[in-house]
């Protein structure tokens, strides 16, 4: 039953696809960019891509868990290829961004491009492999330090098997403010916000709840 229904949803996502594409409605619908109000700065990080929160997982000496169950972890910096990793405690937060998403993700914080890589890879079904997908997967890794409060929040732009292309409008050494735009995912997939385990760090979202790119307060912490 629950087959039957998946190909029912990829037949409807597929017809969807190509009468926008028919259309010639794809640039509207799928680079939509609504105009969102920069939120005020302060001791909160925000959510970088529109979608459903899916899980979040603690980060424990750079080890980050893909099967709670199982027990199995992965490192930090084999989903990340960069030496510049400053977290080793902390959380990553999945965002999974349907079809219907807006598409463009926005900085969680105002900060530096410390470091930003592109790593080549395979294409998975979003929500169904999340270890395979973090490890394995086409993505874009982006690490932004922010000077003033001086901790790094590391975003992960994935590409799904439905998506094959993924977008950055930023460079290394670039500042980008809170809320600014970073990058695109075309056709929707997974965002995921490595945070570090700060001082008095709260999360105000739970699994499931739908969040906003630069419009969300995902967690507080204190000075």
């Amino acid at each position: 039953m629950i087959l039957g229904y998946k190909i029912i949803f990829i037949l409807l996502v597929a017809f969807a696809v190509i009468f926008i594409y028919a259309r010639g409605y794809y640039p509207i619908f799928f680079l939509r960019d609504p105009a969102r109000k920069l939120p005020p700065e302060g001791n909160h990080i925000y959510a970088p891509a529109d979608g459903r929160i899916a899980y979040i997982r603690e980060i424990k000496d750079g080890d980050v868990p893909i099967c709670i169950k199982a027990g199995k972890i992965i490192p930090l910096e084999e989903i990340t290829r960069s030496h510049l990793n400053e977290i080793k405690d902390g959380y990553i937060v999945g965002i999974i961004m349907s079809f219907w998403n807006v598409h463009i993700q926005r900085a969680p914080i105002s900060g530096k491009v410390i470091d930003q890589i592109y790593v080549p890879g395979r294409f998975f079904d979003v929500g169904i492999n999340a270890g395979r997908m973090l490890k394995e997967s086409e993505r874009n890794v982006l690490i932004l330090k922010d000077p003033v409060r001086n901790f790094s929040t590391i975003t992960i732009q994935l590409a799904a098997i439905w998506v094959r292309r993924i977008v950055s409008l930023v460079k290394k050494g670039d500042e980008l403010k809170l809320g600014q735009r970073y990058g695109y995912v075309k056709f929707g997939s997974q965002v995921d916000i490595i945070i570090p385990d700060l001082k008095g760090l709260q999360f105000t979202i739970k699994k499931g709840q739908k969040v906003y790119a630069g419009e969300t307060i995902i967690a507080r912490y204190d000075t």
